[in-house]
């Protein structure tokens, strides 16, 4: 699916669709779009795992966010040589920017909030 205008940034939206997590993703991607301009956005269906969609081997376009873990996809976006940033594990061996959760981070604030406000208790015998 495409949506905007050819004089607007070209980004390719590789991410899953298949889970509510990348489902929500793309919802905030959306809402960015509404707040700060449009896009021209390629967006496919897909899962975590599938193959790039056919299209993206010869796709010219400004930029592309990524949630997907495959490694033919990394292998097609690295040669397209366009702005990426992933939203997962980055390939080994990719120089691509990514954003990825601290879940050592979160679970030890999740905690100290809980340990805090006095909602955490031990564990209780059985």
């Amino acid at each position: 699916m495409i949506v905007g205008q050819a004089s607007q940034p070209r980004v390719a939206l590789l991410i899953e669709s298949s889970r509510a997590y990348g489902r929500g993703i793309l919802a905030g991607v959306a809402k960015y779009i509404r707040q700060h301009g449009n896009w021209v956005v390629f967006l496919q269906e897909q899962s975590l795992c599938d193959e790039p969609p056919p299209w993206l081997a010869s796709w010219q376009g400004d930029g592309i966010i990524s949630r997907i873990d495959n490694r033919a996809l990394a292998e097609c976006v690295a040669r397209l040589r366009v702005p990426t940033v992933y939203l997962r594990n980055v390939p080994p061996a990719s120089k691509v920017p990514s954003i990825a959760t601290d879940n050592d981070a979160t679970s030890r604030l999740a905690f100290e909030h809980l340990q805090d406000t006095g909602r955490h208790s031990e564990p209780e015998a059985i």
